[in-house]
């Protein structure tokens, strides 16, 4: 098999994949089957290898995604909090300045379908919450480099996440928050001491 044969089936194979994650949660729309899946992908997302990177947070998109297309246990007028929020905050927050730009977008859309899901269960519905950051703009703002972020650029937009974290993480969920975050200390990406540590820093 020579090399484009070789990504070709590849290509293939990861897009059968992400069409089988998509059929596990169309068929079980809650949350206990979003967190089964999530909690396979998170390990991947501090990886060194950049399609194991990309490929876990592209996946956790598409979970979020689908799920918050079908869930059924979502209920216009009931509040509860969203289970995965802080887990994905702490672990997909650092992957904003990853050396890959694609990880970084990928994780800002990823941040975002995390936090229309814990919108939606307020009991407000699935429609997008009209005071959350816009993709394009903050991307646009502290992203928009496709090279590695220098320091500056990443502190930056570690701390702008980390506002809206902030505002929006429910208190109850703040303890995971932090204890996922010093977990991502062993993160072998470089710039992770800065991140994590600004992240930490406004808290």
């Amino acid at each position: 098999i020579d090399d484009d044969e070789s990504a070709t089936i590849m290509d293939a194979t990861v897009t059968q994949y992400g069409n089988a994650l998509e059929a596990i949660i169309e068929m079980r729309p809650n949350v206990g089957t979003v967190t089964l899946i999530l909690k396979m992908l998170q390990p991947y997302y501090g990886k060194l290898a950049e399609h194991e990177r990309s490929r876990s947070v592209d996946a956790t998109v598409q979970v979020l995604r689908v799920y918050l297309d079908k869930a059924e246990d979502i209920t216009i007028g009931i509040a509860s909090d969203f289970g995965p929020l802080s887990s994905l905050l702490a672990r997909l927050s650092p992957r904003l300045v990853d050396s890959l730009a694609l990880v970084r977008h990928q994780s800002l859309a990823a941040i975002h379908y995390a936090f229309r899901l814990a919108n939606a269960y307020k009991g407000h519905g699935t429609h997008t919450d009209s005071s959350l950051f816009r993709i394009d703009e903050f991307a646009r703002t502290y992203l928009n480099n496709e090279g590695r972020l220098d320091a500056n650029d990443a502190k930056k937009a570690v701390r702008k996440m980390a506002e809206v974290i902030e505002a929006r993480l429910p208190q109850c969920q703040m303890q995971t928050y932090l204890s996922a975050l010093f977990e991502m200390m062993t993160d072998r990406q470089s710039q992770h001491e800065t991140r994590n540590k600004a992240l930490k820093e406004d808290f």
